[in-house]
């Protein structure tokens, strides 16, 4: 057998360098991490045997730095780097520096992910290996009415356009006809330059309601190459993957077994080493299900845990052992898949605000052990930084058939308990619980279709569950503080004109408990009941009872238990956790007025911290609503604020590219 690695450095940081450390140190090799001045106390740091600082917070300075990488990895002698998935992990350059020091790279040949890095040579040499492509071309030079006409003979409208240099979706537009092509081009070549330093474009037939099938490849230095079966990928929000699950569903058995020998030819082709990964588009209009190649993905995924459940197979250690010198460690008749797997990314975001970053401290993050796999990034107290992606980390689970996996992973995130900063758990919760993701018959519109109160900013009530657990809560603490008033004051502890139980004279015992959530204002009337309480609120009376421990909650709510956690903070804010979800009430008297009541302010102020990209106006311009005022970057995402109504700019009080933090104010406005 070949000697595995003395050190590895990992050159990634969250969820991605705690998973790989994990297994680095089962077979015996020390860790390094790397770490930016944001991520001082990262848990990718901890988890480590040793860790280097490369440079301050922005990405470009230290994660995206192949210099610093390299530097740590020579000052650390590390005799082997592994990228993670992000960052440089497709970056050939990286692997090239790798070998300029005698470091080994955990991944490809660089030849090879050159071979794939642009979409266009991609297409050309997947044809080549006899993969179905879509229709396509490439988009040079000004869109003139004889290039629409063009597109519109050899591919057809709709069309997709793609940044060649791209990913994550950046750099991607549709046109729906040859009326839209023109704007549509200039805007995906803008976000391409920016986000790529390349705006080169291609276009490609568009298939609505496509499904995402994606099939994992492995090969080592011996020629060899195996699949290790399907995922479907197909629940995206910007073309950024959210839920996944192996195998994929619905598949016709031909055309499963095709998709996985085409992907297994194009790796063949390019004589590929390492985890790698062959994304596909399956046309549902088509009864034969035809399928298409989407790119390959040089480097192991983010959802590869699903086929590590399914298979049985630790794909970190393939890679490591691969990278080592060694043989693929089985062949493809010793490789089986079993059961089923979902994964859901839970992410430091906040649906209700269109998916608004959350950066900020966590609370508690708490994620039921035993029955789900759960690969984090981060612990509680820990800081997510604005800096970066979002990912908190991922959800995991794992059944005998996938109705077993999807009742592990509901049960899973309706007793989780993340808190601190919204996040998009409750948004997880309600997608896999929605009939279509149950019964398995979705496709890259599944997010699209949702009910609007899963993904916008939607006034609706608090959940029953939520306005119950904090009456309970709350009636609970009244009782701990007149008891403690009752201690102090009286010499009678015990006299009944001490006990807060809401009786009055002639008159059946109740307590009052007011409440603002979104929508306004909510009444409860407790009254104490053999069991505990009974609540009236909104619908039938509700027979509940609790044990409080600090913040946790366990109670009976109409015989069923429920657990959650409730924090009280000083301005009278109530943040009640229940099934993965936060949701924020204010005790509210009656004098007090709900949040619709209060005035709207001139001063547009920044939701989350971040970089002002591009600052769209100047002091005295009249704009109309909808128009562009500020653009801001955090989180790797571009949020742009447009005018609510028509208003005239009173102050522009941000610079392009100035960092502001979450509340600072960007520009006043007055109306008309």
């Amino acid at each position: 057998m070949t000697r595995m690695f003395r050190k590895l450095l990992i050159a990634n940081r969250g969820e991605c360098a705690c998973r790989i450390a994990q297994t680095a140190k089962r077979l015996g090799v020390r860790t390094v991490a790397v770490y930016s001045e944001a991520d001082d106390s990262a848990l990718h740091k901890r988890v480590a045997d040793e860790a280097l600082l490369i440079g301050p917070a922005p990405a470009i300075d230290s994660y995206l730095s192949i210099e610093r990488v390299i530097d740590a990895a020579v000052r650390s002698n590390a005799d082997a780097l592994h990228p993670g998935y992000g960052f440089l992990a497709e970056d050939p350059k990286l692997a090239d520096a790798c070998a300029r020091r005698g470091i080994v790279f955990v991944g490809p040949s660089a030849a090879a992910m050159k071979a794939m890095a642009s979409k266009d040579n991609a297409k050309i040499l997947a044809e080549a290996a006899g993969v179905p492509i879509l229709p396509w071309a490439y988009v040079i030079g000004s869109v003139t009415s004889g290039f629409s006409s063009e597109l519109t003979r050899t591919i057809g409208f709709p069309l997709l356009l793609k940044a060649t240099a791209g990913g994550g979706g950046r750099g991607m537009r549709v046109a729906h006809g040859p009326e839209e092509l023109a704007k549509t081009v200039a805007e995906a070549e803008s976000e391409a330059l920016r986000a790529f330093g390349n705006g080169n474009l291609i276009a490609e037939r568009f298939i609505p309601n496509g499904r995402h099938v994606e099939v994992q490849v492995f090969g080592d230095s011996k020629g060899n190459v195996v699949h290790l079966f399907d995922r479907e990928c197909s629940i995206q929000r910007r073309y950024q993957k959210i839920v996944e699950e192996a195998p994929a569903t619905r598949l016709l058995e031909s055309t499963r077994q095709a998709m996985r020998d085409a992907a297994t030819r194009l790796a063949i082709a390019i004589g590929y080493e390492g985890a790698g990964t062959v994304e596909f588009l399956v046309d549902p209009s088509d009864q034969d299900q035809s399928f298409y190649f989407l790119e390959m993905n040089t480097r192991l995924q983010v959802e590869h845990p699903v086929t590590e459940l399914t298979t049985g197979l630790d794909l970190v250690e393939w890679q490591l052992r691969v990278a080592a010198g060694e043989g693929l460690p089985l062949s493809q008749s010793e490789i089986w898949s079993t059961g089923h797997a979902i994964e859901v990314r839970l992410y430091a975001e906040d649906p209700s605000l269109g998916f608004m970053p959350s950066p900020g401290r966590l609370g508690v993050l708490e994620i039921p052990t035993g029955v789900i796999r759960s690969d984090m990034g981060y612990e509680s107290g820990d800081m997510v930084p604005d800096a970066y992606d979002p990912m908190i980390g991922k959800l995991v689970s794992y059944g005998s058939d996938r109705q077993t996996a999807l009742a592990t992973l509901d049960d899973a995130l309706r007793t989780m308990r993340v808190d601190g900063i919204q996040t998009n758990a409750s948004f997880l919760a309600g997608v896999v619980r929605q009939p279509s993701f149950v019964e398995g018959v979705y496709d890259t519109s599944f997010i699209a279709q949702l009910p609007l109160w899963l993904t916008e900013d939607v006034k609706i009530p608090a959940p029953r569950e939520v306005l119950v657990m904090a009456a309970l809560f709350e009636l609970h603490s009244m009782r701990t503080r007149q008891s403690a008033r009752s201690t102090q004051e009286r010499a009678d502890r015990f006299s009944p004109w001490d006990v807060r139980d809401g009786w009055l004279l002639n008159a059946p015992a109740m307590e009052l408990l007011r409440f603002t959530d979104a929508f306004g204002l909510v009444e409860i009337k407790a009254h104490p009941s053999e069991s505990g309480y009974r609540l009236q609120l909104s619908g039938p009376a509700v027979e509940a009872s609790a044990e409080v421990f600090g913040s946790e909650v366990r109670a009976s709510i109409d015989g069923s238990s429920i657990r959650g956690w409730v924090i009280e903070e000083e301005n009278g804010v109530l943040r009640v956790s229940i099934g993965g979800g936060e949701y924020e009430l204010r005790k509210t008297s009656a004098a007090t007025p709900d949040r619709a009541q209060v005035a709207v302010q001139g001063d547009i102020l920044a939701a989350m911290p971040g970089m002002v990209l591009e600052v769209f106006v100047t002091e005295g311009d009249t704009v109309d609503r909808g128009e562009p005022l500020v653009a801001l970057e955090s989180m790797k995402m571009v949020y742009t604020i447009t005018a609510s109504d028509r208003c005239t700019v009173r102050q522009v009080a941000v610079d392009q590219f100035q960092q502001v933090h979450k509340g600072d104010k960007l520009i006043a406005v007055s109306q008309g």
